[in-house]
């Protein structure tokens, strides 16, 4: 199933060790979504990382719609990534990404903020676009990456202020961190595979981060790149 490519392809972006497979918490089923989250102010969305913590268990449940999912599994990216699919592809990345965060960081009992899983579900978005195309030979602008991603992005207006205030700051941040990313590489003289690992190396030091470290490097990336 495409979650648990998707699983696959950021353990191997990340060098992780992933105890817990996605596919045995995945629901698809939205009524079932709506009753464990038992929100009636919830908003309906074709993805939700349903968590209740308790007793120092935690239990965890991703909602991804069963009609997003049939629809990538036709038009499948890891086959053909292209400007159809791609929207949903990370829409059930960004799941995907908050589910592995998640547990990741439980499994060394390290607490995590909202906005830290937004920020690392963006940057995941944006490199693993870029890992999923060069798999497939597909020749991608980083910069056209970043614009789809970051800037020609779109909020949901039922979003209340303190959730859209969250969503545009991780939106931010990753933007940040993902353009003094390109820069780093396009600077780099070394080889592709040199370039490669250097790569590799950064995006992994930044998933080990923690909250406030996370964003004190983005917005030193910030401050090097300029407003």
């Amino acid at each position: 199933m495409i979650p648990s490519l998707i699983q696959n392809q950021l353990q191997e972006i990340y060098d992780l060790d992933c105890s817990h497979q996605v596919d045995d918490y995945l629901i698809t089923d939205h009524q079932l979504a709506d009753f464990l989250e038992s929100n009636p102010a919830s908003r309906q969305t074709e993805e939700k990382l349903l968590v209740l913590e308790e007793r120092n268990c935690l239990s965890i449940s991703l909602y991804l719609a069963e009609e997003l999912l049939t629809y990538l599994e036709h038009n499948n990216p890891f086959e053909n990534l292209n400007s159809d699919n791609i929207n949903g592809y990370c829409t059930v990345l960004e799941g995907v990404s908050h589910f592995m965060y998640l547990t990741w960081n439980a499994g060394f009992e390290r607490p995590v903020s909202q906005l830290e899983l937004e920020l690392q579900a963006e940057v995941d978005k944006f490199v693993s676009i870029i890992h999923l195309a060069r798999q497939q030979g597909i020749t991608v602008q980083w910069q056209a990456i970043s614009q789809h991603l970051f800037v020609n992005c779109s909020f949901d207006p039922l979003l209340n202020p303190h959730e859209l205030a969250r969503y545009q700051t991780a939106s931010n941040h990753a933007y940040s961190f993902c353009n003094q990313l390109q820069v780093r590489h396009e600077k780099t003289v070394q080889s592709k595979a040199v370039r490669k690992e250097l790569l590799g190396r950064e995006l992994r030091r930044f998933y080990r981060k923690r909250h406030l470290e996370k964003l004190f490097h983005c917005n030193m990336n910030r401050a090097i790149s300029g407003p």
